[in-house]
This record gives C-alpha cells, sequence and structure tokens, in this order.
C-alpha cells in the first residue's frame, strides 16, 4: 500500500499560515486605516510610524505578494490542466486525415478512431498514434480477418467483434449484414520484462493481428458507433 509523503512544517507554514496571517491582517488593517483617514486622526495610520511599524508593513506587503503569487499559481495550474484533458481527449477520439498503417490493418482516410492511450500525460504536441485501439468505423468497407466490415470493436481485448458490410459467409456460416462477427484474439508472445513501462509498437510493428484471430460466431444486429467528426492533434 502506498502513502504519500507527510508536508513539512516549512511547506505548511508557505502554503497555509502565511496567507491565512496575511489575509486576516489585511482585512483588519484596511478598515482601521479607513478610519483614521476619515474619521480620526487624518492620517491613513492611527499611531506614528516608528521603524518598527514600517518593517510590520513591509512584512504585511511582502506576505499579501506572495498570496497573489499563490492564486496566480493555482490558476495556472487549472488552465494547465484543462488544457492537457483537451490535449489527451483530442487525441483519444478523432477522425484521421490519412491512411494509417497499424499492424496488418491499412485504416483509410476518415475512419473514425477511439483509443485509450496510458501514456498521454496531454502534452500539445504528440505523435499520432492508433495504440490503444478500442473502436474503430470505418470511412469504407474493410477486409479485417476475412471479413468485410464496416466498423471494429476491439475493446475486449481477448475478444474483437466486427459489424459486416454486407451478407456473406463466415468460415462456412452464413451471416447477414450488420451482425457482428465474434473473433477470439489470441495472445500475442514479447519480451514482456524488457517492455515493462515502455508504450507498445505503433504502426506497421504494431500488436494487431487480425489475421490470427479466430472466428467464434456472427451474433445480433450491430451495435451503432456514435461517429463524430474530430481532426487529431498533430
Amino acid at each position: 500500500m502506498a502513502f504519500a509523503p507527510t508536508p513539512s512544517w516549512f511547506f505548511l507554514l508557505l502554503m497555509f499560515v502565511v496567507p491565512a496571517i496575511a489575509v486576516v491582517a489585511t482585512v483588519v488593517c484596511i478598515p482601521v486605516s479607513l478610519h483614521s483617514r476619515w474619521v480620526g486622526r487624518g492620517t491613513w495610520w492611527p499611531v506614528p510610524m516608528h521603524r518598527r511599524w514600517y518593517a510590520g508593513f513591509t512584512l504585511l506587503v511582502l506576505c499579501d505578494g506572495w498570496v497573489l503569487l499563490l492564486v496566480q499559481g493555482g490558476r495556472n495550474l487549472d488552465a494547465a490542466i484543462a488544457s492537457e484533458s483537451a490535449n489527451r481527449a483530442a487525441r483519444a477520439e478523432f477522425v484521421l486525415l490519412q491512411d494509417v498503417q497499424h499492424g496488418e490493418l491499412l485504416f483509410p482516410s476518415g475512419t473514425w478512431i477511439k483509443r485509450y492511450d496510458p501514456f498521454d500525460n496531454g502534452e500539445p504536441v504528440r505523435a499520432l498514434k492508433l495504440t490503444g485501439l478500442e473502436q474503430a468505423h470505418f470511412s469504407k468497407p474493410l477486409d479485417i480477418a476475412g471479413v468485410v466490415a464496416v466498423s471494429l470493436d476491439f475493446s475486449g481485448g481477448a475478444q474483437a467483434t466486427v459489424e459486416l458490410a454486407h451478407d456473406q459467409r463466415v468460415r462456412g456460416t452464413e451471416c447477414k449484414k450488420g451482425q457482428m462477427a465474434l473473433f477470439s484474439v489470441p495472445p500475442i508472445d514479447y519480451d514482456i520484462v524488457a517492455e515493462f513501462g515502455k508504450e507498445a509498437p505503433d504502426g506497421p510493428g504494431a500488436r494487431f493481428k487480425p489475421g490470427q484471430w479466430k472466428f467464434d460466431r456472427c451474433t445480433g444486429q450491430a451495435v451503432v458507433l456514435d461517429s463524430p467528426t474530430k481532426e487529431p492533434r498533430l
């Protein structure tokens, strides 16, 4: 079980104690100063400003400046998080602007892609990848695993389903247009230890090999996939 590190007293002082003191002191000083200026002595401070008071006032200004820096830093962090989230979303669901080879299959331009990438940290620029492919809606019928299909669902990992583009015989089984052909996906051997913590290969070397899938059966009607038009961020 992992435990978060315990923050130091200095960190707590800078992040919570100093801002709290600065806010309280400023809230108290402002009405006192205004009262002294307009109601009392006619000056901005009710007591003579000796050296000690100047030091305290300077310290208060510095603390207020620190509070402003914390507020601005928090706003910048929120903006960065929102930008990273938008970048990840744009690269998780998009439409291909050109043909892309992924493993054994060439995905044509105009294909809608949905994928999950655990290595995507929301960077502004990241190479277009199809690793982590979950769903695809082809812009034109494709021959995949011996089936002419219009869409693919690969989110099951050990099982893949493709939507038939027309009536066809699949491994001796008569299947109808719109039905889903179910395939078992055998594991692909690779050096797990050597590639631990690394991104899976993409492009022609991707571990996406429909030619090895084993047909199970055709079943039901196709599940209609959403296919919004989104351009990838390259």
